[in-house]
């Protein structure tokens, strides 16, 4: 489930370890510079982890998965990311412990759903989400990003996209059961952890049950909190002249909010005494009963059926691994 993070450990957490001097010994790719407040940087990488190491500290940024299995197609689990966070902290000499003390700048939540249509079919079925804005890029990604003042203060994104150009990108025999497979991505970026989760986050928290257990939650609620445009907003079998019209939009309402609370609008009216004959709240509260016999509300759209069925087999999967 944990996918990319972004790390930084100080200096101070390293009592025996002098970072300028040891770190860069076990990476590839090295080039130095200096940084804008002086002093001096190595930077390099480790696999696909991008490594800085700095004076005051050590920035670590990559995939976990990719780094522990050199891709991220499968969805990672809670063993995944302990036995990640071991590899680094074997092949970078660090203390474990102190490791854990790591601040967490990023952390992305991901799974690879493989799904039944073409991925950007489920695009058009999932719409707006409360305090996000919803941008869809080059027809092939779907974005949702929280609404902040300007991007410095976004704390968080939600990410829609295919993974079938990677794997076919991806030489990996052990993924030939994935290459005639749909993959859809469904990720959410923690860009403001400290925000997001209302304190600081270390990799000690990362690796605590519960904490992942909490974040599984959230990643599933997110989704669950985006508008699905199911089937009925598709359908305008039952406009067959300009007065249906009202129909539909009642039914869309009664999707959204029930039967029971449209029928509650008269006596609501009512009390805001905004009819001059009382005689209209009765009047009112026919019409809207015989309409709503008439229209049909369906179900929910197949592909939306589909995709709540795959968030909630993935979050009952990724609850399971904590248990081993």
């Amino acid at each position: 489930m944990i996918d990319s993070v972004n790390l930084y450990l100080p200096q101070s957490e390293l009592n025996s370890v002098d970072l300028l001097a040891e770190i860069p010994n076990y990476l590839t790719n090295l080039r130095e510079y200096q940084p804008e407040r002086g002093g001096v940087a190595v930077k390099g990488t480790l696999l696909n982890m991008k490594v800085t190491v700095k004076e005051h500290g050590l920035f670590l940024e990559g995939s976990l998965p990719k780094y522990l299995k050199g891709n991220n197609i499968r969805t990672s689990n809670y063993q995944d990311v302990l036995l990640a966070f071991e590899k680094l902290s074997d092949e970078l000499r660090i203390c474990p412990k102190s490791l854990e003390e790591a601040k967490v700048r990023r952390v992305d939540y991901a799974a690879t759903l493989a799904v039944n249509n073409p991925e950007t079919d489920y695009f058009s079925y999932l719409g707006d989400k409360p305090f996000f804005n919803r941008m869809l890029f080059n027809e092939s990604s779907l974005y949702y990003n929280s609404k902040a003042k300007n991007k410095r203060n976004q704390r968080q994104k939600l990410l829609f996209y295919s993974k079938a150009e990677e794997l076919q990108a991806a030489n990996d025999p052990n993924l030939k059961d994935y290459r005639n497979e749909k993959l859809l991505r469904y990720e959410s970026s923690i860009l403001k952890p400290k925000i997001y989760y209302k304190g600081s986050v270390n990799v000690g928290l990362l690796k605590d049950r519960q904490f992942h257990r909490q974040s599984i939650n959230r990643w599933s609620k997110d989704y669950t909190g985006i508008k699905k445009l199911d089937a009925l907003m598709k359908d305008f079998s039952m406009i067959k002249k300009p007065n249906d019209i009202y129909n539909y939009f009642l039914a869309v309402m009664a999707k959204d909010y029930g039967v029971e609370a449209i029928m509650k609008l008269p006596e609501e009216i009512r009390r805001h005494g905004r009819f001059d004959k009382a005689q209209y709240y009765s009047r009112l509260r026919n019409d809207l009963a015989k309409r709503l016999e008439q229209i049909q509300l369906g179900d929910r759209h197949e592909l939306i059926r589909e995709l709540d069925e795959k968030i909630s087999s993935v979050a009952s999967e990724q609850a399971e691994s904590l248990m081993n």
